[in-house]
């Protein structure tokens, strides 16, 4: 087979369509998928555990509302979020370019790839989600699997790949819960 650039092998998705397995891919990401719509979680997450995806080794985890985000966010490292821009259900108050500028508050220079998401997208959407601080705008449903590869790989190599918070070389999975004073009597 000739070699392309970033690829050298087919892999299987789980509806068994053949795609090309890309080299270049990062591998074992922590993904978070935020989504105050169970189904679109479970789809999300479905998709970004198997096929070559899974081959990648990619840990996926969700979140119903961006208050629950930043919560998990607190105590664990994500090195990558999908974001739904419009969260009205679960009890969340915070959208997602909302929850993307405390996200980019909360990590500070350590790098985060956040891809806003929402099945109404318009122009003013797309340029919210770029001034929030997102890298990228999904319409839903999210891509196809290798058209989402080759963006994420795209972006986490341009701008993360062989920095020292990279996964290569991040040495804790989790952070220490923050430090929380005692009320004042």
């Amino acid at each position: 087979m000739t070699k392309v650039e970033g690829v050298d092998k087919f892999s299987t998705l789980a509806s068994g369509t053949a795609v090309k397995k890309r080299t270049d891919a990062p591998t074992n990401l922590r993904m978070l998928i935020v989504d105050d719509q169970i189904m679109n979680r479970k789809l999300m997450q479905r998709k970004f555990k198997s096929g070559v995806f899974k081959e990648l080794k990619w840990e996926v985890e969700t979140a119903n509302t961006g208050e629950e985000c930043l919560s998990m966010m607190q105590v664990k490292t994500f090195d990558f979020v999908v974001i739904d821009e419009n969260m009205h259900e679960g009890g969340g108050i915070l959208t997602g370019t909302e929850t993307t500028v405390k996200i980019r508050a909360l990590v500070g220079q350590r790098r985060v790839l956040i891809f806003g998401c929402t099945g109404n997208c318009t122009e003013e959407d797309k340029q919210k989600s770029v001034a929030s601080g997102q890298d990228a705008f999904w319409e839903k449903p999210a891509p196809l699997a290798e058209r989402a590869l080759a963006e994420i790989t795209r972006l986490w190599n341009d701008n993360y790949a062989g920095s020292p918070e990279s996964t290569e070389s991040r040495t804790s999975s989790t952070k220490s819960p923050p430090a929380v004073s005692p009320p004042s009597p």
